[in-house]
């Protein structure tokens, strides 16, 4: 029972989690009126449980090295602190990733609790966090160039053309779920099978079902930064927008090639493929303030994260509680 308690902290995040990262996923589609909300948040949980449960592997082995809980209580904290900042950013209408703001945390609290961190793992989570938008962007630009060329050669009618985006917005987002609960899932789920006695299946699953129901409370605010705030995203372009963050999650899933198997921001991803797809349109339409605001999030969101971190264990250790 008292197992039970402490996973509550983990209920909080997933909930946090699949609220702002519906948004990421299928935003573009609701924003464009292409799929319609419901449909998406159940595909959301239902995918993003398969990667937690199939796909999670090498990224959780990343992850375990920055886990330093040595109580279940310690966990409960750290789940509700980022929650908590989840929320906040979530009501800003960011499209901010649970990954990077869990490697974040974990940082600090690993800082806060042994003293030390190797600069080395930070400055693989650092390069890999400014390599996945710079990545995804390439594949977004050199999607757009394909698709453009062979829409002019086969052109279809638009009916056709409409259910055509329509299957192939379902079946991406679909993907980038699956790759989301393979990689950035991992930051919620590591920690409480370390900590936790509980069986890792019970774990995920109750996870998972708070994430779906996470999703059901999409933000709006998110979609409206995804699909509208950015860039003027058609349904064409929103289509091969997701195409390439997902790709760009997979990759990074599974440490393809020199890639490492390490958590990324979703948000980051699809943020760098509206910048691929404007650049290969000439780079008009894209709008620079929200889009310097959204990227900078992306330094200082894990940085707060680890300082609240960071600051919290500092002071309950100065008052004796953990």
């Amino acid at each position: 029972m008292t197992q039970m308690v402490f996973l509550l902290g983990a209920l909080i995040l997933a909930v946090a989690f699949g609220r702002n990262s519906v948004g990421n996923v299928f935003g573009s589609a609701i924003g464009t009126g292409m799929l319609p909300l419901r449909l998406c948040a159940f595909l959301m949980g239902i995918f993003i449980a398969l990667g937690a449960f199939v796909g999670i592997g090498e990224v959780s082995e990343s992850v375990s090295r920055y886990v330093a809980f040595t109580n279940p209580i310690s966990v409960f904290y750290f789940s509700v602190l980022l929650a908590l900042l989840i929320f906040i950013f979530t009501y800003l209408g960011l499209p901010l990733s649970v990954a990077q703001m869990g490697m974040g945390g974990l940082a600090g609290w690993h800082l806060a609790t042994n003293g030390q961190m190797h600069l080395s793992q930070i400055l693989i989570l650092v390069q890999a966090w400014i390599f996945s938008p710079l990545f995804s962007a390439f594949i977004a630009f050199v999607i757009f160039k394909i698709f453009r060329y062979l829409l002019k050669k086969h052109p279809v009618s638009l009916l056709n053309k409409e259910l055509w985006i329509r299957f192939h917005m379902v079946w991406i987002g679909c993907l980038m779920a699956y790759t989301i609960g393979a990689n950035n899932l991992s930051v919620i789920i590591q920690p409480f099978t370390m900590a936790l006695t509980l069986p890792d299946f019970m774990i995920k699953g109750i996870i998972c079902l708070f994430v779906g129901i996470g999703c059901l409370l999409v933000s709006r605010r998110v979609i409206k930064t995804i699909s509208a705030d950015l860039f003027p995203l058609n349904s064409v372009e929103a289509l091969m927008m997701t195409l390439s963050a997902g790709l760009t999650l997979l990759l990074f899933s599974f440490g393809f090639s020199y890639l490492p198997a390490i958590p990324i921001s979703s948000g980051a991803a699809l943020i760098g493929a509206i910048v691929g797809i404007s650049l290969a349109k000439g780079g008009y339409g894209l709008k620079v303030r929200p889009l310097i605001w959204v990227a900078s999030s992306w330094m200082w969101v894990p940085f707060l994260s680890g300082l609240t971190c960071f600051a919290f264990v500092s002071m309950i250790q100065k008052w004796g509680v953990l």
